[in-house]
């Protein structure tokens, strides 16, 4: 059974409170108890030198907290860290781009040292490449300029999720847990 989260400011104008896609990352990130517990106990500062965590800090008091709140500090902290200043300016954005860049920045501040930070962290990272050609009929080149077709590669970060064998039926709650 999920955790519900109660959400506020939830709105789709322009606003510093518009943050939809915020709260959909931090609904999923609070789903999978194993991500929970890991800021819920602050695991992320295991080897800390010293170093300021706003982002693993904010996301820690978020995901401990039981009641209302507000995720635009994240959405700034997340905005600024990144360089990615269009995530602060009040408008609606991708929540999956959200995501990634959440998790990125969450990668960049776990320190070297933290090798459970880092670990727990390849649970979620994938990189799956894809690469696509592009065929005609004439012998694999243009009439036209004679040039063979254009190859387009694509990277793309996924969620990876390790299925049990089973012989039992897997529903996706069941995976993420």
């Amino acid at each position: 059974m999920l955790s519900m989260m109660k959400l506020v400011n939830n709105t789709g104008q322009k606003s510093e409170k518009n943050i939809c896609f915020v709260n959909t990352s931090l609904q999923l990130l609070r789903s999978i108890a194993l991500v929970k517990d890991f800021f819920q106990k602050r695991l992320y500062r295991s080897g800390n030198d010293g170093r300021n965590m706003p982002i693993c800090d904010e996301l820690s008091r978020l995901l401990s907290n039981s009641g209302q709140f507000s995720a635009s500090a994240l959405r700034s902290l997340v905005g600024r860290s990144s360089e990615k200043l269009y995530l602060c300016d009040g408008t609606q954005q991708d929540p999956v781009e959200f995501l990634t860049i959440l998790l990125q920045q969450i990668d960049k501040e776990i320190p070297l040292g933290n090798w459970d930070g880092k670990v727990f962290l390849q649970k979620f990272w994938g990189l799956e490449k894809t690469e696509r050609k592009f065929l005609n009929n004439y012998g694999g080149k243009c009439t036209v300029c004679k040039a063979l077709p254009r190859i387009e590669e694509e990277n793309i970060h996924i969620l990876r999720l390790n299925i049990p064998d089973t012989g039992s039926v897997v529903t996706l709650n069941s995976i993420i847990e």
